[in-house]
């Protein structure tokens, strides 16, 4: 959604943490925004959850579709969703700013969380190596090999950190009841039945192709959950809602995230020009 969120023309995105991989690296790009599906193919959406058999993928299916597609959350805070979360008497999700993440299959770190490690601790290394070959001074041997193994950082301190949304922003309170009476229905009949999310981060892309292969107009190759929290924005910047308003919702660190969904609103500027009319 910032311009961190893109994903390349013709291809699926790529599954990848939250903290900098859920796009691909390529020359032709293009933002979610431009992969955000109308109201008519979200209804279809929502029809497919009310047509699945087993109860708990339609559950789990809905509260993807209206986490992502109306609350504006990201898969990757989604999948450490648990109902502490959940302030019920104010009707608020209230997403921290860590959580420590214990989704692994044996209640340890989840391939989500270690996969953010990794990129911090390759991150870390790169610095590392760069500030090592610049002390370097014009006479000393660069020797294949040698000490520079032990600059090498582990990632297993980094797991500590995880889980953590994606920037200071994402840690922020969602007035889901307010928002939409279906994402709070939603939620409710979600967390009446569990704790905490069930699935993981790479569940959630395939619960939206679950539902996308059952919505007649809606391209299973072209939506990803984070086009469902794109369609979010499209729909709430067509409502009026403001540039910090939708920044607060949507957790984005910078305005003109907000301000391009603003612009690009059709909807805003067939209010503006029918009101010059009265």
């Amino acid at each position: 959604m910032s311009s961190s969120d893109q994903r390349p023309r013709g291809r699926k995105p790529v599954t990848g943490d939250d903290h900098g991989k859920d796009w691909a690296s390529d020359d032709a790009v293009r933002h979610t925004k431009e992969d955000a599906i109308n109201e008519r193919q979200f209804e279809q959406m929502v029809q497919a959850t009310y047509r699945m058999d087993d109860d708990y993928f339609a559950r789990e299916c809905r509260l993807v579709l209206f986490a992502c597609g109306r609350l504006g959350m990201r898969p990757g805070e989604l999948a450490h969703m648990c109902e502490g979360w959940i302030n019920w008497e104010d009707e608020r999700i209230e997403i921290p700013k860590h959580e420590p993440c214990t989704d692994g299959r044996t209640r340890e770190i989840c391939g989500h969380c270690r996969g953010a490690a990794e990129q911090m601790a390759d991150i870390r290394t790169a610095n590392t190596l760069d500030e090592h070959y610049q002390s370097l001074g014009p006479r000393d041997v660069l020797e294949p090999g040698g000490h520079v193994h032990e600059l090498f950082v582990d990632p297993e301190p980094f797991y500590a950190q995880l889980w953590s949304p994606k920037t200071e922003n994402a840690a922020r309170k969602i007035p889901y009841a307010e928002a939409s009476t279906r994402a709070a229905l939603a939620v409710e009949d979600y967390f009446m039945h569990y704790d905490e999310f069930e699935a993981s981060r790479g569940v959630v892309n395939r619960r939206v192709d679950r539902m996308a292969e059952q919505a007649a107009d809606v391209d299973a190759d072209e939506i990803y959950p984070h086009a469902l929290r794109a369609t979010a924005a499209t729909y709430y910047a067509a409502r009026g809602l403001s540039a910090m308003d939708l920044k607060a919702l949507f957790g984005w660190s910078q305005f003109s995230t907000a301000i391009a969904y603003i612009e690009e609103s059709p909807e805003r500027l067939e209010d503006a020009l029918q009101q010059l009319r009265h």
